[in-house]
């Protein structure tokens, strides 16, 4: 049942709701070699840290992955390839949805705390 009440960000008593998916190599131009094992690794220690962990898969569409943060009303998404982050970005700003914070999953970036 979907929840009509917009979630506070600022609110620290519920984990951090983090989207884990890989973008289909079609959609970027390079290779899923050891894609999947990455996301595992990522989706483990995001887990391990608090973080609640929406498992996304691989194999998608910028637009789905995007559809899948905001449908599960999502802080943030680690996506693997890091070319896959601005297809993303962009695919969430089409859906209004620009405070989704997007990281690549072997980037710099860190999704663990608020």
């Amino acid at each position: 049942m979907p929840n009509d009440a917009a979630r506070d960000p600022s609110d620290e008593s519920r984990p951090r709701r983090v989207v884990v998916a890989g973008v289909a190599r079609a959609e970027t131009g390079g290779g899923d070699a050891g894609l999947e094992e990455l996301l595992v690794r990522r989706a483990r220690t995001l887990r391990d840290t608090g973080v609640e962990v929406i498992w996304a898969g691989t194999g998608l569409h910028p637009d789905q992955v995007a559809a899948i943060g905001v449908s599960e009303d999502a802080d943030g998404v680690e996506v693997a390839p890091t070319e896959a982050t601005d297809g993303v970005v962009r695919a969430l700003a089409r859906m209004e949805a620009d405070d989704v914070e997007v990281v690549a999953a072997a980037g710099a970036g860190d999704l663990t705390h608020g």
